[in-house]
């Protein structure tokens, strides 16, 4: 879908450079440390709300050692905090690794992610890094789920 949208131009250019030249453009986001400074492990997660469609089933994947990847594209402060309750409610972030947050579309055009921020420092002691360059956004890049990085 980003390959056609309002920025098809310099997603085209990212995926030719990444898929036949061999660099990494859409792998590389840049990101912001909001706690601590290094996390390692295999990336699990996604879009919030269809993650925690998972949570009491088998498929639901152990957090153990493991860097959370969340976004969202809707939700203001109240849904998305709740989904974050939910989590720390079934000890998530005592297991993980760290935590990866992504865009937050409707919420941070409402200014309300330094709500969801707060809540989740105080509910997690894990190092956090937020981008802005993976979500639903038509520049958005890539993470790959199940692969294991450093930042």
């Amino acid at each position: 879908m980003n390959l056609v949208s309002s920025d098809g131009a310099e997603q085209q250019a990212a995926f030719y450079r990444t898929f036949f030249e061999g660099h990494n453009d859409l792998y590389d986001f840049e990101y912001l440390w909001i706690r601590g400074n290094q996390m390692s492990g295999i990336v699990i997660g996604g879009n919030i709300r269809c993650f925690m469609k998972l949570a009491g089933t088998s498929y639901f994947p152990d957090p153990s050692n493991k860097i959370l990847f969340l976004e969202s594209l809707s939700g203001r402060a109240n849904k998305i905090v709740s989904l974050f309750a939910q989590l720390q409610q079934v000890k998530y972030f005592d297991k993980c690794a760290g935590l990866i947050l992504g865009s937050f579309t409707e919420l941070e055009s409402y200014n309300e992610f330094s709500i969801v921020e707060a809540y989740v420092k105080e509910i997690s002691r894990i190092p956090i890094v937020k981008t802005s360059e993976i979500g639903h956004g038509s520049n958005s890049k890539c993470i790959i789920i199940g692969e294991n990085i450093t930042l």
